[in-house]
């Protein structure tokens, strides 16, 4: 997989999650494709789990940004810096960041991921 096809990859993933299209998010993956999200939780795993999981974050917020801002292309792997601003149900507005992992598949989709974020501290400024 080439250093553009595997940044493009990436960078569909976060405008699926921007846009909170799932079909898209999905697409994005390996049929059994893993998200540890954060880091060290149990992996989602395949298409129907990881459908569940986009679904439940993705109703946590009426909208969110989320980009790319550094990639680091090792052979089939990619270290991605990203910025975030989400704003809740409840108007609050929340800045956060974080690095995700990405392997890719030989196919050029994502095999595991592994995001490394703080979600507590994020959704506990959230709903504050």
């Amino acid at each position: 997989m080439s250093p553009q096809a595997m940044q493009q990859c990436i960078q569909d993933y976060f405008s699926a999650l921007s846009n909170k299209d799932c079909d898209a998010w999905l697409a994005t993956f390996a049929n059994d494709g893993a998200n540890h999200d954060p880091a060290g939780s149990p992996p989602n795993s395949g298409h129907a789990v990881l459908r569940q999981y986009f679904l439940t974050v993705s109703a946590s917020f009426a909208s969110m940004e989320i980009a790319a801002d550094e990639f680091l292309l090792q052979g089939h792997r990619a270290a991605v810096t990203w910025n975030a601003q989400a704003v809740g149900h409840n108007d609050r507005v929340v800045k956060f960041s974080g690095i995700d992992v990405f392997e890719m598949s030989a196919a050029g989709t994502i095999q595991s991921l592994w995001g490394f974020w703080d979600p507590v501290a994020m959704f506990a400024e959230l709903n504050a």
